[in-house]
C-alpha cells in the first residue's frame, strides 16, 4: 500500500493505493466547533454508538436516513428495509472499531449507493483518525477510513472529516477527532458501472471513541463546519465537471 500526505491550506489530504488500484482521498477541516470533557474509551464498538445518524445517498438523488441502534454489547447498525444497512461489530477485541469492519449493503432494488454520511455526535461517539502520535488524550491511536472489501470490485472514495473536537480546556483541537464523516463513492474506471449497485456490499475500517460523559459533546461559539449531504452533492458535481 502506498501512502502520501499533502498539506493543502486548511486541510490534510491523504492518498491511499490499495484494494485493486482504488484510491481513498481524505480531507480534514481545521476549525474547532465542539468540545467535550474527555474520552472514556478507545475500545468502542457498534454496541456503544446508539443514536448516531446515518444518511445514505443514491444514484437517483434520493436519500435514506436512520438512527444507529445497538443490537448487543459489541455490535449495532442502522437499517432501512429495501434501502440500505450499515452495521459494525465483531469478535476481535470486544468488537472494537480499531479491529473490526463496518459493512454497508445496498438493499435498494434499482438505485446504486453513491455516498453516505454519519453524524456521530448524537451517539456520544467520535471518529478517531490517524496521526503520527496518539493524538487527543484518551483517544490512543486512530485509523483513517479505508476500504477493505467490496463485492462489486474496487471503488474510489472521497472522505471528508469535519466538526472537529477538542477537550474542554484545550485551546484548539489536536486534529484527529471529528464528529462528521462524509464519504463519496465512485468506480475507478471512467464509464464503468455506478458504485455499490443493488445487492452489493462494501466493508471498511474506521476507528471510533466514546465521550466520557453522556450528552457532553458541546458546540462552541465558532460556526459549525459540518458538511453533510450538501458536500457530497457538491463533490459529485465537481467530479462530473472533471469528466
Amino acid at each position: 500500500m502506498k501512502m502520501k500526505y499533502l498539506l493543502l491550506g486548511s486541510s490534510i489530504t491523504t492518498l491511499f493505493t490499495g484494494l485493486a488500484s482504488a484510491t481513498v482521498t481524505i480531507q480534514k477541516t481545521n476549525p474547532t466547533p465542539y468540545r467535550t470533557t474527555g474520552l472514556n474509551s478507545f475500545v468502542t464498538s457498534g454496541g456503544q454508538m446508539g443514536g448516531m445518524v446515518v444518511t445514505v445517498t443514491f444514484s437517483d438523488s434520493s436519500t435514506a436516513t436512520e438512527t444507529w441502534v445497538e443490537t448487543d454489547a459489541i455490535s449495532g447498525g442502522a437499517v432501512v428495509p429495501d434501502r440500505f444497512s450499515l452495521t459494525q461489530g465483531g469478535l476481535s477485541n470486544a468488537g472494537s472499531t480499531y479491529y473490526n469492519d463496518w459493512t454497508l449493503t445496498n438493499n435498494d432494488p434499482t438505485a446504486s449507493i453513491t455516498g453516505f454520511s454519519i453524524n456521530s455526535r448524537p451517539g456520544d461517539t467520535v471518529f478517531d483518525t490517524k496521526l503520527p502520535d496518539k493524538g487527543t488524550p484518551g483517544s490512543d491511536r486512530g485509523l483513517n477510513f479505508a476500504i477493505t472489501n467490496a463485492t462489486d470490485g474496487p471503488h474510489n472514495a472521497w472522505v471528508f472529516y469535519s466538526d472537529s473536537l477538542r477537550l474542554t480546556g484545550a485551546e484548539e483541537a489536536v486534529g484527529d477527532t471529528f464528529l462528521q464523516l462524509d464519504v463519496l463513492l465512485q468506480k475507478p474506471s471512467p464509464g464503468s458501472s455506478t458504485p455499490l449497485s443493488a445487492g452489493e456490499s462494501l466493508s471498511f475500517m474506521q476507528d471510533t471513541d466514546s465521550a466520557l460523559i453522556e450528552g457532553d459533546i458541546i458546540q462552541v461559539p465558532e460556526p459549525s463546519t459540518g458538511l453533510g449531504i450538501g458536500l457530497l452533492l457538491s463533490a459529485a458535481f465537481f467530479l462530473r465537471r472533471r469528466k
